[in-house]
């Protein structure tokens, strides 16, 4: 269950003498007002809006006077409750209400007898560059929440910060005080990979961030560099196309000719054809590739497009064509590092 922040509200008790809709809630919205005030503490706004969610006899009985009435036109309870409240936090806050795009969304529960906040997501565009090797890009799930976020991970959704993924979320709690964050990777690589020079790109959504104004920039941490570039509009709704420059050492099985070299540098500009995780045909396109032997070892420089699959384009499980057809033995890639990331077109 999601952290939030809140604050309890006292019981209503229907008294004799009672407004027969609110039962005297409408007396009561100081109080309201301080509690809301009191769970709005933590967090750093310029525009709010307030909701509010009332016992179903007050609707019911609301209801129930205007037809008996007929009263039609007239501002209901719960819009009274949640305008009044409104301007009472202007008034003491000097904050805006926002009815399409506010900072943070206040629910007074009188159901529940409490206040809830939650602040709208931040969303951040980043890179990152990693000197170490044996260091994941995704962090594994909390065990116990599946990555829903429980008491456990205190609502990351995370088993830990050992990765790409925790070290980035560990430094956007920290700037934030957000509860978690959701990603959009712009590819990935091996857990022995480096990934150097500018770096790869993604994107990230701070969820329920309390200090919306903190600029965070720059984070490192064990050879790992996180670089905080830009606020964006939303994470990107469809993956997005990516060149990569890789450099390779491959070992083969056998001792690597002239010929093959040769073989392997005519490569460029080819079309690349491997078998899709639904069984249908995926190509990418191998725009640059430069090769040098030094007895049964390859150094291997290329561009390509993003998702081409490196170890079986280089051991040619299922993908065509491949280094092991062309040297003509079993090739098998000891390490990839990421050279540069940009994105096509």
């Amino acid at each position: 269950m999601a952290r939030q922040s809140s604050r309890r509200v006292s019981s209503i008790k229907k008294t004799k003498g009672e407004c027969y809709i609110c039962n005297g809630l409408m007396y009561r919205i100081d109080e309201l007002l301080e509690l809301t005030l009191l769970a709005l503490e933590e967090y750093s706004y310029e525009t709010f809006l307030i909701g509010a969610t009332l016992p179903s006899y007050m609707l019911e009985h609301e209801d129930e006077v205007r037809a008996r009435f007929k009263i039609k036109g007239t501002e209901n309870v719960k819009h009274y409750l949640t305008k009044e409240l409104g301007k009472g936090l202007t008034r003491r806050t000097g904050k805006k209400v926002d009815y399409i795009k506010p900072d943070v969304s206040v629910n007074v529960d009188i159901i529940k007898n409490n206040v809830i906040v939650r602040s709208r997501a931040i969303f951040l565009f980043g890179k990152y560059v990693k000197r170490v090797r044996g260091l994941n890009q995704k962090q594994e799930r909390c065990n116990n929440c599946k990555g829903k976020g429980c008491s456990q991970c205190n609502n990351t959704g995370l088993s830990g910060f050992g990765s790409i993924e925790g070290i980035i979320v560990k430094k956007l709690i920290d700037a934030f005080g957000c509860e978690s964050a959701k990603f959009a990777w712009v590819g990935g690589e091996d857990k022995e990979s480096l990934v150097l020079n500018g770096g790869r790109p993604f994107f990230v959504k701070v969820i329920n961030p309390k200090l919306r104004f903190a600029r965070p920039r720059i984070a490192r941490k064990d050879g790992v560099e996180i670089r905080f570039v830009k606020r964006v509009g939303r994470l990107p709704d469809k993956p997005l196309r990516f060149k990569v420059k890789l450099r390779l050492l491959v070992e083969c099985e056998c001792k690597v000719g002239k010929e093959s070299i040769e073989k392997i540098n005519a490569l460029a500009n080819t079309v690349v054809r491997f078998g899709g995780k639904r069984g249908q045909e995926v190509t990418r396109n191998l725009y640059a590739i430069s090769a040098k032997a030094s007895e049964n070892m390859l150094k291997i420089s290329m561009v390509a497009d993003g998702g081409l699959t490196i170890k079986q384009f280089i051991n040619g499980d299922g993908i065509t064509p491949n280094i092991s057809e062309i040297v003509g033995c079993k090739a098998t890639c000891r390490s990839f590092d990421i050279l540069s990331v940009k994105f096509a077109g």
